[in-house]
């Protein structure tokens, strides 16, 4: 009975002394796993400033008549070299060693000249056709709904 009394006391030691110990993990994982999440946050966001940016700056880069030659040329070519950054391009210097602005860049300029057309004088004879066209038929179907709404029927 003398070795019960004796050993109980060490088992709550024992068990106790365990479950402080896997708290300390379970909480020293938590802080470690939101630290991680937290710099994967950091991170996402800075891409996405990064990407902005290089959307913009591609945007604004314009292609020279030589440039636009070459470009219509060979235009499945994304990765041309028409579409790299260069220092009078971009808005900050930094940038041009980045990869991922590099990327973002090159698309945004190639999607910009991609959908670039001149607009001709035929284009807005038609834009300008198309719109008088319109005018004149809401005119007619007005001015007719309305002279049927006045009492024009016929056989009254």
């Amino acid at each position: 009975m003398k070795t019960t009394f004796m050993l109980i006391p060490l088992l709550f030691c024992f068990a106790s002394v365990k479950l402080t110990a896997q708290s300390i993990n379970r909480d020293s994982l938590k802080r470690i796993a939101f630290s991680r999440d937290s710099i994967i946050q950091d991170s996402l966001a800075a891409i996405a400033r990064i990407i902005t940016m290089a959307k913009t700056d591609g945007r604004r880069l314009r292609l020279s008549n030589a440039q636009r030659q070459k470009f219509n040329a060979d235009k499945k070519n994304a990765g041309s070299d028409l579409f790299k950054p260069a220092l009078n391009t971009v808005s900050d210097t930094l940038m041009l060693s980045d990869s991922v602005y590099a990327k973002a860049f090159r698309l945004a300029a190639y999607k910009k000249a991609f959908g670039y057309r001149k607009r001709t004088t035929g284009h807005y004879i038609l834009v300008g056709g198309v719109a008088a066209a319109s005018a004149v038929a809401a005119f007619f179907v007005i001015g007719i709904s309305l002279w049927l709404a006045n009492g024009a029927h016929v056989g009254v």
